[in-house]
């Protein structure tokens, strides 16, 4: 036992803690949010199917003891009318609080289903059994109706668990996540609401083939087995030694992620008093990290574990091994003086403020971020970045933004870096460079570059950050292999399939993974030879498909070589014109690729082809140029920024 610790221990069953005394339990701040996945709720459910034996005494489905572990508190838990902050234990009795809610809703939903035809005893019994629940288990027992309180409370996706928990029918169906842990929540809560279905709950407990075991009863056995495990309370009324316990429990083999230790030593030095400053941050850090809301559809969330590797990598100066020995080193666990407790604080400012650069990258604030001149183009980079699963360049995708943001890199450079970083990825998985390679030189780029943003004015960490951009291309363009026109074809050839483009969606060929690598390189393609920007902010580009599009699997239609990047106006107006029929329309295109086609007669040379061959052989010919264009393009070793 720790000197000055003043454990004391209670042997509960878990029918004994929910509603006990009308407490409650808090999840406290520095605990890390709901993670428990597929693996573990698979194992809390086996363990009260499993503990589920036949009495054949009785006839009936009867509960069996087994252990839970400890569960550890700060609170007095011979108090009354309290709440318990939960220093170890907090994911088991989220677990068990969403498997009650599950099981109320099954007795609920059988309660009110008239097919089953129940008798009114069975009726009663069932009400009696669900408000049980809802009344004793999930929520405290006052008087007052203001005063219940949900028996558990988290920080992190309260009000989807209560959605999921108490919403009425089918409502709870429409949860959307917003986070890792709410998506957790929600997988917990319908895996214990699917295995609790008639048949499915017929198939987990069995009886004896001549016993009729109603649905209801088996709902009812599945309730008492889960309020029968033992656990053992210890309930701490020292503050001071929760956070020895919390050291000591990872120290222990109950191992929590490095974030999670992080944030523990940040509120550990930063108290909560008389604001709590460190948990509003942290909260706004898990916000930008977040959906905008539950239906952004597949908007992504990035977790807060990776942010801080990013986060750390690209701002700190220890940047090997352990995140959280990093962070010890740097900033210590526990600072009281004036100058570490700053020092700390300014870190936390920083993170706050480098977690904006992913709410922006994401699109929580729409893009607004962005010069509405450049703003589409930026979208289409990022998007297509993430789509494409280009996961390795979001460290130095995040710096350059930051750059951006913090006004020492112009929106059109922040375009052309992106373009440039984009097409290079595109190619990069065309010649099936090593990850590795690639990985320790974004790493090393995204800390010079932070460092370059950081000069003692804006002058001079604008001219940093373009030489350093320029030095970055050079190194990148090294790791590429030296390729002549036969060995772009060749390797074209091998991966021809990733570079269709149909507009039909019923076509087997359509593929919107393809969509976002053709459209990106047409675009990146067509930027690069504009010398002076002259198209409206609001101006709408398409892909045009010279000759039409059909709809027959690995047409040559769909081919690269077949595709232009046109403005959208003209592409509506082209419609199924046959190739020399667009010539007229095709002049008036921005695009100088528009005009280098009418130069060279290849819209002519198409339409006046013998046959299918000749057809593909233009198509093909046009397609090699293309990728040679974007291959050359990733190679070329400075980007002009002005």
């Amino acid at each position: 036992m720790m000197p000055g610790s003043d454990f004391t221990p209670h042997v509960e069953n878990i029918g004994n803690i929910f509603g006990r005394n009308d407490n409650w339990f808090e999840i406290p701040r520095y605990q890390r949010d709901y993670a428990w996945g597929n693996d573990n709720i698979k194992t809390f459910y086996k363990d009260i199917v499993s503990h589920i034996e036949w009495n054949k005494d009785e006839n009936q489905l009867k509960p069996s003891p087994y252990f839970l572990g400890t569960i550890l508190l700060h609170g007095k838990w011979d108090n009354s009318h309290e709440a318990f902050d939960v220093i170890d234990g907090q994911q088991r009795l989220t677990t068990m609080y969403l498997f009650l809610g599950a099981l109320m809703r099954r007795a609920d939903e059988q309660r009110k289903d008239k097919k089953n035809n129940q008798s009114p005893e069975e009726i009663k019994s069932l009400d009696i059994f669900s408000n049980r629940i809802l009344n004793q288990d999930l929520k405290t027992q006052e008087l007052v109706a203001s005063k219940v309180k949900n028996t558990v409370n988290i920080d992190t996706g309260n009000n989807v668990m209560e959605h999921l928990v108490f919403d009425e029918g089918d409502k709870w169906l429409e949860t959307r996540p917003c986070c890792d842990a709410e998506q957790h929540l929600i997988d917990a809560y319908r895996y214990f609401y699917d295995k609790l279905a008639p048949n499915a709950l017929s198939k987990s407990l069995d009886c004896p083939d001549d016993m009729t075991v109603t649905y209801a009863s088996r709902l009812m056995a599945m309730y008492e087995q889960v309020m029968y495990p033992t656990v053992i309370i210890i309930a701490v009324t020292s503050e001071h030694t929760i956070n020895e316990i919390f050291e000591a429990i990872n120290s222990k083999g109950r191992h929590l992620e490095d974030v999670d230790l992080i944030k523990n030593a940040i509120f550990n030095s930063i108290g909560p008093q008389p604001h709590d400053n460190a948990k509003e941050d942290w909260a706004e850090i898990k916000r930008n990290l977040s959906k905008k809301s539950s239906n952004d559809g597949d908007r992504p969330w990035l977790s807060i574990d990776k942010f801080f590797s990013v986060f750390w990598n690209a701002t700190q100066q220890k940047v090997s091994g352990n995140l959280y020995a990093n962070y010890l080193m740097e900033y210590g666990n526990e600072s009281s003086d004036k100058d570490s407790i700053d020092k700390i604080k300014k870190f936390l400012q920083l993170a706050k403020d480098y977690s904006k650069i992913f709410a922006d990258m994401n699109g929580l604030s729409n893009y607004l971020c962005f010069h509405k001149e450049y703003r589409e183009y930026i979208k289409a980079d990022l998007t297509a970045m993430r789509d494409l699963k280009f996961t390795q360049t979001t460290p130095l995708v995040s710096v350059l933004v930051w750059a951006y943001e913090n006004r020492v890199l112009s929106a059109r450079d922040l375009l052309k870096i992106l373009d440039y970083l984009l097409a290079y990825s595109i190619v990069c998985s065309l010649s099936k460079i090593h990850s590795n390679k690639l990985t320790m030189r974004y790493r090393k780029w995204t800390r010079k570059l932070f460092l370059s943003c950081n000069s003692s004015s804006k002058g001079v960490s604008t001219k940093k950050v373009r030489d350093a951009i320029n030095e970055m291309q050079v190194d990148l363009a090294s790791v590429l292999p030296s390729w002549n026109k036969e060995d772009v074809i060749r390797v074209f050839r091998e991966n021809e399939q990733e570079y269709s483009y149909t507009n039909k969606t019923d076509c087997d060929d359509y593929d919107r993974k393809n969509q976002t690598r053709v459209r990106s390189i047409l675009r990146i393609l067509y930027i690069n030879n504009v010398d002076k920007w002259d198209a409206p902010s609001n101006f709408k580009w398409n892909v045009e498909h010279i000759l039409p599009d059909k709809n027959i699997s690995w047409s040559e239609t769909h081919q690269i070589g077949n595709l232009l990047w046109l403005e959208k106006q003209i592409n509506t107006e082209c419609k199924n014109d046959n190739p020399e029929d667009k010539t007229i329309r095709y002049k008036d295109s921005r695009n100088p690729e528009a005009n280098k086609l009418l130069g060279n007669n290849f819209l002519q040379r198409v339409d006046n082809a013998k046959n299918d061959s000749e057809i593909k052989r233009l198509i093909d010919d046009r397609s090699y140029e293309i990728i040679l264009d974007l291959y050359q393009f990733a190679r070329n070793k400075k980007t002009n920024m002005k």
